[in-house]
């Protein structure tokens, strides 16, 4: 058996991350089963290690064992991975009051050969600080023969049979606990404080508590959208609230009730140049149709709406409305995305969802 081992300095830079390791592990063998046994999850961390994994194979099928000692692991992580493709979600709690679930194991596996397996093992958890920022060290393990295959799979599974099917109310019960901790838990994730002062992609930080996919409203900043105002762009974290795969693929097709009360169909499509989808508007939209940017001295300003999607409860119809930036509703929906940490910028627009 190989061994590699990685410290991860607090040095910001992103060659020495642990997440530039892991994609890196990801892109050269394509792994097929992902295995993963960690003490405490975020949202962010989960969904980068998803995000990581299926840009390189989007067919890949993930085990996660997910510790809820101390209720520091996210609600929202664990829903997350229940809703993932070709995913098994199990969690664990200790029995025993004085001791710790804390393991920190992803194991790697894939058909393409006898060495075809790697597992990580060390101090980092599942967050976003723990992949990116924090100081700490991993050992990379790479099976070099069959039986370092097996030895691997079985260390594995004995950490996987501790872990049991969270049911509704298991989980129910979990996240009122962890809302109740969550204002006392900002010395283990980043602050709000933190996250408002310099905005970015929102699973750049561990504040988000919402996962996109189950969020109920979402919303873009028109700025000055592309395509002379005929193009919204959607960040790839986003994209989930729409049931696209952040990393891209074919073009798709959504329906929206827009403000006339009618159903319009419109196509995303994934621009791999800057890693974003494309919701493509047309004059159906009467917003659209009437002009979402202003024209100032003969050229096209920024435009002053946001544009908002709804879910319609038992419908695959979005409801889609364009609110202006310093409207009262707008303001509300815009504090709620605050709230629940999940504002987020591109160098041209800020997003969020809640």
């Amino acid at each position: 058996m190989k061994t590699a081992i990685h410290i991860q300095l607090p040095s910001g830079k992103k060659r020495d991350t642990l997440d530039r390791t892991i994609e890196k592990l990801s892109y050269h063998k394509k792994w097929q089963q992902i295995s993963v046994a960690v003490a405490y999850s975020s949202l962010a961390g989960v969904a980068r290690l998803d995000e990581v994994v299926r840009a390189a194979n989007p067919n890949a099928s993930f085990r996660w064992l997910l510790g809820l000692d101390d209720y520091i692991t996210h609600p929202a992580a664990i829903e997350f991975c229940q809703e993932g493709k070709n995913s098994e979600v199990r969690v664990y709690a200790s029995r025993n009051p004085i001791a710790r679930f804390h393991p920190k194991v992803v194991l790697f596996e894939s058909e393409l050969g006898e060495g075809s397996s790697s597992m990580t093992i060390g101090s980092a958890n599942l967050t976003y600080a723990a992949l990116n920022r924090n100081c700490e060290a991993i050992s990379i393990l790479d099976a070099q023969s069959q039986d370092d295959r097996v030895t691997m799979r079985s260390r594995f599974e004995s950490l996987w049979r501790l872990g049991r099917i969270p049911t509704p109310h298991l989980i129910s019960e979990y996240k009122d606990k962890f809302d109740a901790l969550r204002a006392s838990r900002g010395f283990l994730l980043s602050s709000e404080r933190d996250r408002k002062a310099k905005l970015g992609p929102v699973f750049q930080s561990d504040v988000a508590i919402i996962n996109p996919g189950s969020a109920t409203v979402c919303w873009i900043e028109v700025g000055k959208n592309t395509a002379k105002g005929r193009e919204l762009e959607v960040k790839g974290e986003q994209a989930r609230f729409f049931g696209l795969e952040p990393t891209g693929g074919t073009p798709e097709w959504r329906e929206f009730r827009v403000s006339n009360g009618t159903v319009v169909r419109m196509r995303l499509k994934y621009r791999r140049s800057n890693s974003m989808w494309r919701l493509q508007l047309n004059v159906n939209v009467p917003e659209v149709a009437y002009g979402l940017r202003p024209l100032v001295d003969g050229r096209l300003a920024r435009s002053p709406y946001v544009a908002v999607f709804e879910r319609i409860p038992g419908s695959p119809v979005f409801c889609l409305s364009f609110l202006r930036e310093d409207a009262p509703r707008f303001e509300g929906i815009r504090r709620l995305s605050e709230k629940s940490g999940t504002v987020g910028s591109t160098l041209a627009r800020r997003y969020g969802w809640h």
